[in-house]
């Protein structure tokens, strides 16, 4: 493995990725196969790049929800891969942590400790509350890993709909502790996000609690009849972390971490932060005024070009790519978060759109016209070491 990561350095690679991160598995729960690796493993393959002078390590780690003393420990692992590897290593997320509120905190502030004495541990910080979707017809990520809902989900549709309708079952849902109905940290966090009927649309992104107190019902009965209402089919969305946003703004700000965490889509229907960017430069800057849209821009060009080693980018200078996104900035912002049915056989995804981007340069030829894309790719290969 070590020598492949030196062919794939020589090739022109950045450096190397994995993950740790026990939510990475197939789907019938064996895990990836990268989380079998162990702590000598992955020094091994940090060693590779000790003497190249270059490169980066990504990883997603085990302690994504878990203790702080867990979450501090493995960061100092991750110091470790830092001084074999010679190198940046990266990790992510670090996210507002609601059950150990300032935890958060303390780790960027060990990173920033590290990196004053040279060793390179930097977190990845996202400016968006960490939200997971879900709705009752087919089981998904979120209540697939839940023990009061696996089994639940298991049953038919049919079998469902009565149980949301039977008495019993919504005092068993009103018994569960820790979490409301076992699905949230209190119905404030539970939000109704896309409607199936039209019927509901006018409680689309409004809390159960919200809800509840405009209809005169309890929480637990207004989240049930919604249910039913929409025969299981509206798409809730529980905010699990980053819903603290004066301590979301301490993180973004920390210089020792670094703006980031966009999963591109990649979790289909259950998550979406595609547009972390322009949320950022909408909600952050725009209207919380936490940030200057001129450092807005730098941590999302320049900062992440240089810890990545990308040479040529980020930045406007002689003899840099011309990469461009041209924006209004009273108009920038992320559009509502909508599901679309492009994937084969008509399966869906979430897809986060952007509102006021005039037009986007790759290498200076235009991809994005007035809004509207332009149909060239003059995309390279982004190589580690040019």
């Amino acid at each position: 493995m070590a020598a492949l990561v030196r062919d794939g350095m020589a090739a022109g690679a950045i450096g190397w990725s994995t993950s740790l991160s026990p939510t990475h598995f197939f789907g019938d729960g064996t895990p990836a196969p990268s989380r079998l690796a162990d702590e000598a493993e992955l020094l091994a393959l940090a060693r590779a790049l000790a003497d190249l002078e270059r490169g980066v390590i990504e990883i997603a780690p085990r302690t994504t929800i878990g203790p702080p003393a867990d979450k501090a420990e493995e960061q100092r692992f991750f110091a470790e891969l830092a001084r074999a590897s010679r190198t940046v290593v990266s990790w992510a997320p670090l996210l507002d942590n609601p059950f150990a509120p300032g935890s958060a905190r303390k780790i960027i502030e060990e990173s920033a400790e590290f990196q004053a004495g040279g060793v390179q541990v930097v977190p990845q910080v996202g400016c968006r509350p960490l939200e997971v979707r879900f709705d009752f017809t087919e089981p998904a990520f979120y209540l697939e890993q839940n023990p009061f809902w696996r089994p639940i989900m298991a049953k038919s549709r049919d079998e469902r709909r009565r149980l949301f309708a039977d008495a019993e079952f919504r005092a068993e849902l009103g018994r569960q502790t820790g979490f409301v109905a076992a699905l949230a940290q209190g119905w404030d966090r539970l939000v109704l996000r896309l409607a199936a009927s039209e019927g509901l649309r006018r409680w689309q992104d409004r809390s159960v609690a919200e809800i509840a107190a405009a209809q005169g019902r309890t929480p637990l009965d207004a989240f049930c009849a919604l249910v039913l209402e929409d025969d299981l089919a509206t798409q809730w969305g529980v905010v699990l972390m980053n819903h603290d946003e004066r301590a979301v703004a301490e993180l973004i700000r920390h210089p020792a971490g670094l703006l980031a965490l966009s999963d591109a889509g990649a979790h289909v229907d259950t998550l979406c932060d595609q547009g972390f960017t322009t949320y950022l430069l909408g909600h952050w800057v725009r209207e919380l005024g936490a940030l200057a849209l001129e450092e807005a821009v730098r941590l999302v060009t320049s900062v992440p070009a240089e810890r990545y080693g990308l040479r040529g980018r980020g930045r406007l200078a002689p003899g840099y790519a011309a990469d461009l996104v041209l924006f209004d900035p009273a108009r920038v912002a992320m559009r509502p978060t909508e599901m679309v049915y492009d994937l084969p056989r008509g399966q869906r995804r979430l897809l986060q759109r952007a509102e006021g981007i005039v037009d986007v340069f790759v290498n200076g030829v235009p991809v994005v016209a007035d809004g509207a894309p332009a149909g060239s790719r003059p995309g390279r290969v982004l190589r580690g070491g040019g």
